[in-house]
């Protein structure tokens, strides 16, 4: 008998990165609609972590690159323009070279 979809579903929201990727392999051949879905929802969401990674990891080089700095800061703004609405603007100076810890501090990652 094959298992619900909910303890599938279970099994995927409780997993590891490295877990998520055992289980796409393990149901990746399901011929159940709604765990074809999962299967499909947690690929894509490896795809964007893959690309978030590689979006650092390429942050990083800039960083190596120039290194001989003693800090480097990044600035981003919001808003539609000077006359239209209210600009904010912010900068984050960080040491931390740890590169899951910067995917955690990226607003594309939340």
């Amino acid at each position: 008998m094959e298992e619900k979809i909910s303890a599938v579903k279970d099994l995927f929201e409780n997993a590891d990165e490295n877990t998520v990727r055992e289980l796409i392999k393990e149901y990746g051949a399901s011929e159940k609609a709604g765990i074809i879905k999962l299967v499909e929802k947690y690929t894509k969401q490896l795809d964007k972590l893959e690309a978030e990674r590689m979006r650092v990891e390429n942050m990083l080089v800039f960083e190596k690159e120039n290194s001989i700095y003693a800090n480097i800061c990044g600035i981003d703004e919001a808003g539609r323009g000077p006359l239209a609405v209210i600009r904010l603007a912010g900068i984050v100076n960080t040491r931390e070279t740890n590169q899951e810890e910067l995917l955690r501090l990226s607003a594309k990652y939340l």
